[in-house]
């Protein structure tokens, strides 16, 4: 649904990709088999807020999911105190399935320049990432602060490769026993 939104009692065109599956704002816990395909934004989106003059700080465990045909982002992590993805796949992101992408375009994306600074540990273990318009992983928005530790293990890249850039700050960064394919 690409219909106009009412902004600021106006009625503006909208691209949609704010249109979230789930929205993990400031919160901690676990998704865990869930599937979630075909929003116009992102399949699910975690990160802390401010409000009220405080930051409530989010931390979540991503766990056996499947995540498709977003149009912006299978996965969007801001900045937060912590976040596991094991055993999820993310396929179709962007332009797929009828669906007219909007950038980023990756499986997931790191933007931690939301201005929290949470600096916490981003670990990816058993994942699956294919047929992604942009990228599997990106990090190339990111302004620092980064997430402190990034650990990306034993996942599987096909059509859809990794950008780390703009990490120069994290204390570790790992890639370990991965697959990148292009085929």
């Amino acid at each position: 649904d690409y219909s106009p939104v009412v902004f600021n009692r106006k009625i503006e065109k909208s691209t949609h990709e704010w249109g979230y599956g789930i929205i993990n704002a400031g919160s901690s816990g676990l998704i865990e088999n869930m599937d979630i395909s075909y929003m116009t934004g992102d399949g699910i989106y975690s990160g802390s807020v401010k409000a009220k003059g405080s930051v409530y700080h989010s931390s979540v465990e991503i766990s056996g999911c499947r995540v498709s045909y977003c149009r912006r982002n299978g996965i969007t992590l801001t900045s937060s105190k912590g976040v596991k993805i094991l055993n999820t796949s993310v396929h179709h992101i962007g332009s797929y399935g009828g669906l007219s992408g909007t950038n980023p375009q990756s499986g997931i994306d790191l933007e931690y320049e939301d201005g929290v600074s949470d600096r916490g540990n981003v670990f990816i273990d058993g994942c699956e990432f294919y047929e992604c318009t942009r990228r599997g992983i990106t990090a190339s928005n990111t302004n620092p602060p980064v997430p402190d530790n990034f650990i990306l293990r034993n996942s599987t890249f096909s059509k859809a490769d990794v950008m780390l850039n703009n990490m120069p700050r994290g204390m570790s960064k790992s890639v370990i026993g991965c697959i990148v394919n292009h085929s």
